[in-house]
């Protein structure tokens, strides 16, 4: 389960993350629920800009819990 805290909708404070920390590829491989609290995090992000939301939409659509979209090309 997702701790309370981290479900916040308030922006990540730059002064203590790098600026492209958020959005870079995990060092790790993702789980499940951190796939979902990424492309949660990142709504607002392009899977082909954000590393981030592209590694857990790619966890979720090998996981089916996600289905693509068969007319459109997916990388």
């Amino acid at each position: 389960m997702i701790s309370p805290m981290l479900r916040t909708s308030t922006p990540m404070d730059t002064t203590v993350w790098m600026p492209r920390f958020p959005h870079d590829a995990p060092d790790e491989a993702m789980s499940l629920e951190a796939a979902h609290f990424a492309m949660q995090r990142h709504r607002d992000c392009s899977i082909t800009d954000c590393a981030r939301k592209r590694t857990a939409w790619k966890v979720l659509v090998a996981a089916g819990r996600i289905h693509p979209d068969t007319y459109r090309v997916q990388e």
